[in-house]
């Protein structure tokens, strides 16, 4: 196996070794036949390493939107395709090595995408770049960099017209956010907000994304980015997050008003989610910490005899 060194032999290659790890990550291919799945793609993350590897100063690193970010997705479904076989026998599937050659050849992408300036970025469509994130998401080298390249690119996307769709921007957003990197996309989420498009995506986001909504908030100093969402943040909505999301939200809450008071009846709803969960038992595994949190949040509350009360009677405050 060897990486095409034109753009659309290269393009059609990664494709097709995406489609190859997505049946193979699935499942539907034969046991019998994962050691020809995982001999191809040692010599795809050895052909990585070989010709993605731009550090040498010869390097002839491709940079084919396409081709970069399928065959990151195929490197990355092949690896996941790796952990879900359950095939005790299965003696390809268990080389411990292949993991770590797997991360390595997704650094090499990285590198490759970053060896050029972002100076172009009508070339790369915003599918292309997510799958490109979320792919090489797993790597420790270079994975700030990515997301920031990104984060430019998709700012001079807005700049040039090139609109997201909601679905691939909360894909990004959850992505940048569960590696704790939101603020390599400030840039791009002050342009969305200064266009009047951020509200617009807003209504994309699920009930799961108000902690991510909150950190975004807090992140541009918008109270109106959650208040967009308001209306969803309500006592009842709130308790299908778990204790710790909703508490972690109150530690992160801005201590100075600015414009945060607009957002006093969220904080309230959010006060009594995490103490009916408290009472009801449904409060998981919550610290000493986030207990005294919840307490003090309680305590400042309008109703605060009635929430005090309440968490008086739980038995979670006995056990933590």
């Amino acid at each position: 196996v060897w990486l095409p060194s034109e753009g659309a032999i290269f393009s059609s290659f990664a494709q097709t070794a995406a489609w190859l790890a997505s049946i193979f990550c699935m499942g539907h291919v034969a046991a019998p036949h994962h050691k020809h799945v995982v001999q191809a793609f040692q010599e795809i993350m050895t052909s990585c390493r070989e010709g993605l590897d731009v550090r040498g100063a010869d390097s002839k690193a491709l940079y084919d939107p396409e081709g970069l970010c399928r065959l990151a997705q195929a490197i990355s479904l092949f690896l996941q395709g790796l952990q879900a076989c359950t095939d005790s026998s299965c003696a390809a599937c268990r080389d411990a090595s292949l993991q770590s050659r797997g991360i390595a050849a997704l650094e090499c992408v990285a590198r490759g995408f970053l060896a050029h300036p972002a100076n172009e970025p009508m070339s790369w469509s915003p599918e292309q770049l997510t799958i490109l994130a979320d792919a090489c998401s797993d790597i420790d080298v270079e994975l700030q960099a990515l997301f920031e390249r990104v984060a430019k690119i998709a700012e001079q996307h807005m700049d040039s017209g090139v609109s997201w769709d909601s679905e691939l921007l909360w894909v990004l957003l959850r992505l940048v956010d569960f590696k704790r990197l939101l603020p390599t996309l400030e840039g791009f989420l002050q342009t969305l907000n200064a266009k009047g498009a951020l509200l617009r995506h807003v209504l994309g986001a699920s009930l799961r994304d108000v902690p991510l909504l909150l950190s975004i908030s807090v992140l541009l100093n918008s109270p109106s980015v959650l208040l967009a969402f308001s209306g969803r943040c309500t006592e009842e909505h709130l308790q299908e997050l778990s204790v710790g999301a909703l508490v972690a939200m109150l530690q992160s809450w801005p201590t100075d008003d600015d414009g945060w008071d607009m957002l006093s009846e969220v904080r309230a709803s959010i006060v009594a989610a995490a103490v009916r969960q408290m009472g009801s038992g449904c409060y998981g595994d919550v610290s000493f910490s986030d207990a005294y949190a919840l307490l003090q949040a309680a305590s400042e509350m309008d109703r605060a005899q009635t929430l005090l009360r309440e968490l008086g009677s739980s038995c979670a405050l006995l056990v933590v």
